[in-house]
């Protein structure tokens, strides 16, 4: 029988465009990108992982994924956000704005009295979270 050297996976691979949303940063993955969203939800996400965010008087938008609008295919992922927040108003327009949209995403919604999180609709990008 002969020793079987076992790959180590490369810290940069490992979990690869993960993320959490929780109550506060999670430190075991020290190089990791972390942001506040909102007053008291924490996001810790893998590097590998696009992330966007834009916002228009209350209402703000969290995008972790990205997003392909087959209308304007030259949109980056903030454009995008943008043109959603340009034309809707409240959550319920919000959803619908994101009907024609491809890609693998999850989209957090937040405005001065709720928070939202939902994911496109073949839910590519999973959700998880702890409060």
């Amino acid at each position: 029988m002969s020793n079987v050297n076992t790959p180590k996976i490369d810290d940069n691979l490992l979990y690869r465009r993960q993320y959490f949303i929780g109550s506060n940063f999670i430190e075991k993955f020290p190089n990791w990108n972390k942001k506040k969203l909102c007053n008291n939800i924490f996001f810790t996400f893998h590097p590998d992982l696009e992330f966007a965010s834009a916002k228009k008087n209350n209402i703000e938008l969290f995008l972790l994924g990205f997003f392909f609008d087959p209308i304007n295919p030259d949109f980056t992922n903030l454009d995008i956000l943008k043109n959603i927040l340009r034309h809707n108003t409240n959550f319920t327009d919000i959803i619908k704005a994101t009907y024609n949209l491809a890609g693998r995403w999850a989209l957090i919604y937040s405005d001065e009295s709720s928070k939202y999180i939902f994911n496109d609709p073949a839910g590519t990008r999973q959700i998880f979270y702890s409060m």
